[in-house]
């Protein structure tokens, strides 16, 4: 690929512009431009070979850590915005836009380099009807599945909402618990705490904490869709547990928190239990040997009306203790 191959069109459009927002000596600015002309190819060049660097680096020939990888992020991204200052200068700043982008991502991957999951954007609660498989990252896997069932199969599935990953990241920035929960998983990890300690930290941490006014008012009005009435008319639901990678393989069979017949009135109470749930002693636990860290863990809580069933069961189409048996229960 050639990256400036218009160059005469370029040139031309240079010569067409308002001639008082040149300066007066066309020499000087004729060289002034083409030198950012060629700073740009230079630095489209050296971003590139980066990339190529860092691709022959996961060929399994090289040894390398993590600060090699922030390092090489640090100096590409310092790069990368010279080079977006450099095609604005050359526009006359027809692509400021993309600061905003370089922002975004830059932001994402610094999160993703400091051991916090990156969680896309979205509503903070939606409906199921909303939501499909693809929906994962947002709505967690039990719900994305559920939301699959509803609208792409058009099986019966109770009518609910799902306060989504985005809350989750609210709810932990606005208390603070992003750096409470790696501080005591550090201590935990180095032996200093048992796993019982470390998980009723988190837990009371979670369960003090306060839900921000804005998701307060969106889980409010997404009862009121259900038809909650405050004062006279109270919803029974379940509060379920959807975590990124629950059910998945590995499974995280029986690790989280369901919460059955729990008024409407009670929900805020309801919500913060079954977050509080992804950080149980055995959970916890079980991301250790399944090589998850607990700044990885995301939790996105489904809201379904509770259903006056004739039978109830549980299938699992795979085995969760030997996944690569054939079987299901």
């Amino acid at each position: 690929m050639k990256p400036f191959s218009k160059t005469s069109r370029f040139l031309k459009k240079i010569r067409k512009t308002d001639i008082d927002k040149r300066p007066r000596d066309k020499t000087v600015f004729f060289t002034a431009v083409f030198k950012t002309f060629q700073d740009t190819l230079a630095l489209n060049n050296q971003v590139l070979t980066l990339i190529a660097e860092m691709g022959d680096k996961l060929s399994g020939d090289f040894v390398f850590d993590i600060h090699y990888i922030q390092t090489v992020c640090a100096k590409a991204a310092d790069l990368v915005h010279r080079l977006i200052a450099n095609l604005n200068t050359l526009s006359f700043h027809k692509y400021m836009n993309l600061y905003d982008a370089f922002q975004k991502i830059n932001a994402e991957l610094k999160a993703e380099l400091s051991g916090r999951p990156v969680i896309p954007e979205s509503q903070d609660v939606l409906a199921y009807a909303e939501i499909s498989r693809d929906a994962e990252e947002v709505a967690g896997a039990k719900n994305a599945n559920l939301g699959e069932i509803k609208n792409v199969l058009g099986s019966e599935v109770p009518d609910g909402f799902v306060i989504t990953a985005q809350a989750f990241a609210s709810f932990m920035t606005h208390n603070g618990l992003w750096e409470k929960v790696a501080a005591i998983e550090d201590t935990w990890r180095h032996r200093q705490l048992s796993v019982t300690t470390a998980s009723a930290q988190v837990q009371k941490a979670i369960l003090e904490g306060e839900i921000p006014a804005s998701l307060r008012k969106e889980i409010e009005k997404a009862l009121a869709w259900l038809g909650h009435d405050p004062g006279k008319r109270t919803l029974y639901l379940a509060v379920r547990s959807s975590a990124w990678g629950e059910d998945n393989e590995p499974s995280f069979a029986g690790q989280y928190v369901t919460l059955l017949n729990q008024p409407s009135d009670k929900i805020f109470d309801a919500y913060k239990t079954v977050l509080a749930g992804a950080y149980s002693a055995s959970a916890m636990e079980y991301r250790k040997q399944k090589g998850y860290s607990e700044g990885k863990v995301v939790m996105a809580v489904g809201c379904q009306l509770m259903v006056d069933a004739m039978a109830g069961g549980v299938l699992y189409t795979f085995d969760p203790q030997a996944p690569e048996r054939d079987v299901m229960l």
